[in-house]
């Protein structure tokens, strides 16, 4: 405050002097002391805008902290929980799918089969393959699940929570120490 005080105190005296200068006739003068009260008062604003802005942090810092946290919350769930779970029931989707195929492509072989439009070593080999990539989609699809569970389970969430802005940290430091490309 003493400051903003003082710079006033200079502004009101060139202002002053200023004033003495016209009623002097003294151009010189009254043109370095008007530059002098320009100086000193853009001295002034570019304070007072400083302060302005100090004082809308600190009537809003609950604010501004709250915002942050949102922000970083919802950063943290889409990136770490959502989409991953989104992709993870997407994976699913297709698997059961190829499953379904499996499972259909067995039963047409077993009709083929019993209205004798394939042999039996064929019927035996696709049942063979069908059945591999049907225990195979299965066990797929259980690993998913599982998976799935993790991104939900509230134990591996809060872990997440806590290393995702050292994860953050991470990666930023090291987009920084990256060389840039030589032509």
């Amino acid at each position: 405050m003493y400051v903003f005080n003082e710079k006033v105190r200079q502004f009101e005296s060139n202002l002053e002097h200023a004033r003495y200068a016209i009623n002097e006739d003294d151009l010189n003068s009254l043109r370095e002391y008007v530059s002098n009260a320009e100086k000193t008062m853009g001295e002034i604003n570019s304070g007072l805008t400083s302060l302005m802005i100090q004082k809308f942090l600190l009537e809003n810092k609950w604010n501004i902290l709250l915002g942050l946290i949102v922000l970083f919350l919802t950063g943290f769930f889409s990136t770490q929980v959502i989409a991953p779970y989104i992709r993870v029931r997407r994976d699913i989707k297709k698997l059961m799918e190829g499953e379904m195929i499996g499972e259909k492509t067995k039963a047409s072989a077993e009709e083929q089969y019993f209205t004798r439009q394939i042999d039996r070593k064929t019927f035996e080999n696709i049942m063979t393959e069908e059945q591999d990539k049907v225990l195979g989609l299965r066990s797929t699809i259980e690993e998913r699940r599982k998976e799935m569970h993790d991104l939900l389970n509230v134990k591996n969430i809060l872990g997440g929570l806590f290393r995702f802005p050292l994860v953050i940290l991470k990666r930023l430091r090291n987009a920084f120490k990256r060389k840039p490309k030589k032509d």
